[in-house]
C-alpha cells in the first residue's frame, strides 16, 4: 500500500545512481516515477516521468504520463499520451488498455 511506495521512494531518493549502468539508472528513475504516481504525489511523479521522457521514451512511459495526467485532471493531456502510446508502440502490451482509454477520453 502507501507505506511500501513511500519506501521505495526513500530508498530510491538516498541512493546515489551514478555507480550504475544506465540502463539501471534509467530503470531505477522510472520506477521513483512510478512510486511518486502510486503514493499520490503526482507532481512529483509528473515532473520526473517528463523529464525522464527527454531522455528515452517508452510505452510504459507514455502510459505512466497518460495515468498521471488523468489523475490531475488534465484529460487532454492524458489523451495526448494515450495516443502517442497508441502510434508508436502498435506492438505494446498497453496497446489494447491504451486505445479503450482513449475511446473513453473521447466521450468526455
Amino acid at each position: 500500500s502507501n507505506r511500501i511506495y513511500q519506501q521505495v521512494i526513500e530508498i530510491l531518493y538516498q541512493r546515489d545512481l551514478s555507480m550504475l549502468s544506465k540502463r539501471s539508472r534509467e530503470r531505477l528513475n522510472y520506477l521513483l516515477a512510478a512510486a511518486y504516481y502510486r503514493a499520490g504525489y503526482f507532481d512529483k511523479a509528473k515532473t520526473q516521468a517528463l523529464s525522464l521522457l527527454k531522455q528515452k521514451k517508452s510505452d510504459e512511459l507514455y502510459l505512466l504520463i497518460a495515468m498521471i495526467y488523468e489523475s490531475i485532471g488534465d484529460m487532454k493531456n492524458a489523451k495526448d499520451n494515450y495516443i502517442k502510446l497508441i502510434s508508436f508502440y502498435p506492438e505494446s502490451d498497453y496497446f489494447i488498455s491504451a486505445k479503450i482509454k482513449t475511446r473513453i477520453l473521447n466521450q468526455h
